[in-house]
């Protein structure tokens, strides 16, 4: 759809520990693991996640009874790489640990400015902290 990929929603968010469910009287996924709750509603390109909002290229459709989604901006909300690898036709998704701990992070920062009557800063606007680097060796 206008040169996107959608991909079925249920076995991507399954895949990687989220529970889905389906709301048919607003046409609304909803996703939630222990960490993040994500809504993504038939034809509305807004996607929320845990209390923010970003605008996605296109909107969720259903699709021969599925529900497609394009998958690079809520997997990126919630700390995952997005790679088309067009040779293959495939979409690599990949974890991110860094990007992980800055959302975390980020939603801390917020969540804590607004106990304190702080505007919330807005996401381009985290990536002014310092960069932390974490190195694992596995043993």
């Amino acid at each position: 759809m206008n040169g996107r990929t959608l991909v079925p929603i249920r076995p991507v968010f399954e895949a990687i520990g989220f529970r889905v469910a389906w709301d048919g009287t607003t046409n609304t996924a909803a996703m939630s693991n222990s960490q993040y709750v994500v809504n993504m509603q038939i034809n509305n390109k807004t996607l929320h996640t845990s209390g923010w909002n970003d605008e996605m290229d296109v909107p969720p459709q259903i699709i021969n009874g599925r529900t497609m989604v394009p998958i690079r901006t809520p997997m990126e909300r919630i700390g995952y790489d997005v790679e088309w690898i067009s040779e293959t036709q495939t979409v690599k998704i990949t974890r991110n640990i860094v990007r992980e701990i800055e959302t975390e992070l980020f939603y801390k920062i917020n969540q804590h400015r607004a106990m304190n009557n702080a505007p919330a800063l807005i996401w381009h606007e985290v990536w002014l902290l310092p960069r932390v680097h974490i190195y694992l060796t596995l043993q």
